[in-house]
């Protein structure tokens, strides 16, 4: 044994972990035969050879001595300690995927591309920022497929757009199926080499009673399953929600597709999607910037096994490889940047799913430009796509033809069209909340969802109905995600259709426009600030929304007016020392809007009349489009050297919305934190000088998860103006050798949220 070449610092010999990474390779390849059939489709090759000879010598460079001399060296410390070193390795100089390669270079059968590049990049070491590695290690050996790496990459550069990004996505796709496969079959093999258990790849499994009859929506996308764009205009609460599911069983039964994604605006809908949907899917992963928080925090606490699982489920969500993934639209976009090695992994799962894009109108101009590059990748990997929305303009059919897909016609659910969704009791203008005292008393005994445009109007709200003595549910963006999800439960336990089906819902609902489409609830009384008419279609679908509730809801539209305008904040643009300029739609909806009864044909038509035309996109957000498509083409092969953090939705050069830059604010400090979770912390003679130490990332990234809330970077200026903010430095995390420094500040109410600003917000 002692001669036996190791693999592992634990113990664990080189046959062994080969012969891991190929069973764990084979396992792959029986459980997703539609992904082997469409990569040879799609490339005539054979994804199933490929792997299992990249599985087979990709570890091979681990025989080189001196790797060997360093991990049984570093085996004899583990064997002591039981402690992985890891620093006898690191001073080899040796990177044992590029001596594979070396090892192989004159075989008879000498590696082809995909082989190579997927034995380079199985440990994500195929980046700019290790260039002088590749040139110079082991006195410039391994130089030359650096060279031609590089050659092979800028390939695209000879080509003319739009040759050049159909050949950077095709071919992105033949080398990462190779290469996000090794990855996995290997992680997976260390997994359990590790003695600790993995996730099995589950199956897309829909279940619904079959006595249940299917709305016309759904019978809608049933029988349109074969577009390859589907594009599905409906109200809301008609069953948009199981429609898509049908349609993505449809595509899975007839081999179009092995998995679902559901792609949503924000995080907020993506969790309150993912609850709705628990109950009929098999196994439904949910993936976004605190989508750990929502479904594994509190699991993850329990024990070491517990988070084991749920970090593993978690990773599952984000590479697109549980059967249905409900994640925002960003982390599809940023995938398609590769500007982090597992991108190369998610747009490889991406291409064999078929994608929900839903509320597709909510989107700035910024991420709609975003979708049409998606939707060409999407087009050519040929994948199906089905677009959803209550209020998709006609408009729209002609921007998303650009995309290379050819929708004829919107289809339209229009069964309830003459049915009365609403009544617009009044259209009235305000300047502060008092002047609305007519219409916020008939709120104080009936159920009522009041939407504010700004944090700082639905704060005000708030406090009109706190001083007199009765206490509303505020929900907005600014609060922890453990009060987020408390906050959704009480909304559900008031508002909610178990509520309304046991008579029990009663309260008021103050929200902005997370609010719009985040929770599914309702009420037959509803004031609302003036919004573009897409935005009030989504709102006005929170009113009598269960099919059982038979009335008619009362809509109250108010005005926010300030120094004699109107007051439009956040639809239109605001500039500096000059305040807000309204936007066209809401100036349109302004005029067109009427104190009258809207059924669902009429409201269609207001949105077909003020959307008459889309607006061409600015100047600003085509070059940003060009970023993405530029990012396409440059970094399908090779990572580049300004790479992304896990979660970031935006690159140095590129963003996937036009929103202000965000500052993360701590709602509790650190020092604070410490102090009462851990009591070692007490006992740190340092800390007298107020320095917060974490044992590791991960706990840090508990506290995080609980206590952080992003802003506009404009109104952080503002609170750190005001003395609202403090810096607390000396953050230290594990072993780094320097601390780090964030924003903390004592405006927080559990109640309120954050409350920085009580003029401007929102």
């Amino acid at each position: 044994m002692n001669n036996e070449p190791l693999a592992k610092p634990k113990g664990t010999t080189l046959k062994e972990h080969i012969e891991n990474v190929t069973n764990e390779a084979k396992k792959i390849i029986q459980k997703h035969s539609f992904v082997i059939k469409k990569y040879e489709q799609l490339t005539g090759k054979s994804l199933e050879r490929r792997l299992k000879v990249a599985a087979k010598f990709h570890d091979d460079g681990k025989k080189h001595l001196k790797w060997q001399i360093a991990c049984k060296k570093e085996n004899e410390i583990y064997l002591q300690t039981q402690k992985v070193n890891g620093g006898y390795l690191q001073k080899t100089g040796i990177r044992h995927e590029m001596e594979s390669l070396y090892l192989h270079q004159n075989d008879k059968y000498p590696f082809s591309e995909v082989l190579k590049i997927s034995i380079a990049a199985h440990h994500g070491k195929l980046g700019q920022s290790l260039e002088t590695r590749w040139e110079k290690d082991e006195n410039g050996k391994y130089k030359e497929f650096w060279n031609e790496f590089k050659r092979l990459s800028y390939t695209t550069f000879d080509l003319n757009y739009p040759e050049n990004f159909s050949y950077s996505i095709l071919k992105n796709y033949e080398f990462a199926g190779v290469r996000s496969y090794l990855q996995l079959a290997d992680h997976r093999a260390s997994i359990l080499e590790d003695k600790k258990e993995i996730p099995e790849f589950g199956e897309f499994d829909y279940r619904f009673n079959l006595k249940w009859e299917r709305k016309n929506v759904q019978k809608i996308a049933e029988d349109n399953w074969q577009d390859e764009l589907l594009l599905l205009r409906a109200p809301t609460g008609s069953g948009k929600t199981d429609a898509a599911l049908l349609w993505a069983k449809k595509q899975i039964e007839n081999d179009k597709a092995d998995r679902l994604v559901i792609a949503m605006p924000t995080r907020f809908t993506s969790n309150a999607l993912s609850i709705n949907v628990a109950s009929s899917l098999s196994e439904t992963g949910l993936y976004h910037s605190s989508a750990w928080f929502v479904r594994h925090f509190e699991t993850a606490k329990k024990s070491y096994e517990a988070e084991h699982k749920a970090k593993l489920q978690h990773e599952f969500a984000r590479l697109l490889e549980t059967p249905v993934t409900i994640c925002t639209i960003d982390h599809l976009l940023i995938s398609l940047t590769h500007s982090r090695e597992d991108h190369h992994s998610i747009t490889f799962n991406l291409a064999h799913s078929c994608v929900v894009i839903d509320e597709a109108d909510f989107y700035d101009e910024f991420t709609q430009a975003n979708i049409l590059q998606l939707l060409k990748v999407l087009k050519l990997l040929e994948v199906p796509v089905l677009i959803m929305s209550a209020s998709l303009p006609q408009s729209s059919l002609e921007l998303y033809q650009s995309t290379g897909f050819k929708p004829k016609e919107i289809k339209e659910d229009t069964s309830e069209n003459l049915r009365i969704r609403c009544s617009i009791e009044n259209i009235k203008k305000y300047k502060v909340v008092n002047e609305l005292q007519d219409l916020l008393v008939k709120s104080l005994d009936q159920p009522t969802i009041i939407y504010a445009n700004t944090v700082a109007k639905a704060v005000e709200f708030y406090q009109w109905f706190k001083n007199r003595g009765k206490l509303p549910v505020l929900y907005h963006s600014r609060f922890t995600e453990p009060d987020k999800l408390k906050k959704e439960e009480l909304l559900l336990d008031d508002f909610g259709k178990e509520a309304w089906r046991h008579k029990k819902a009663n309260g008021i609902a103050i929200l902005t426009q997370i609010g719009e489409m985040s929770v599914n609830i309702s009420a037959d009384y509803m004031i609302t600030d003036i919004c573009p008419i897409d935005r009030l279609v989504q709102r006005i679908g929170r009113l009598s929304r269960f099919e059982f509730i038979n009335a008619t809801g009362k809509l109250n539209v108010i005005i926010p007016f300030k120094d004699n305008e109107v007051y439009p904040a956040p639809y239109g643009n605001y500039i500096m020392k000059k305040g807000w300029t309204m936007s066209k739609p809401l100036e349109d909806t302004i005029n067109l809007l009427q104190p009258k009864s809207y059924n669902a044909f009429e409201l269609v038509d207001l949105v077909n009349k003020i959307y008459k035309e889309l607006p061409k996109f600015s100047s600003r957000t085509e070059i940003n489009a060009d970023k993405l498509k530029d990012h396409i083409i440059d970094n399908w092969l090779i990572l580049p050297l300004a790479l992304t953090e896990q979660d970031e939705e935006n690159t140095h050069v590129w963003k996937s919305r036009d929103i202000d830059s965000q500052v993360d604010i701590y709602v509790l400090d650190p020092y604070d934190y410490l102090e009462k979770n851990l009591q070692r912390f007490k006992d740190l003679e340092k800390n007298k000088h107020k320095e917060c130490f974490f044992d590791n990332y991960k706990e840090f990234m508990y506290f995080r998860n609980q206590y952080v809330i992003s802003c506009p970077n404009y109104l952080f200026q503002k609170a750190r103006k005001n003395g609202k903010v403090y810096q607390r430095n000396k953050i230290w995390i594990g072993d780094n050798k320097e601390s780090k420094s964030i924003w903390c500040t004592s405006n927080y109410d559990s109640d309120l949220g954050l409350v920085l600003d009580d003029k401007d917000n929102f």
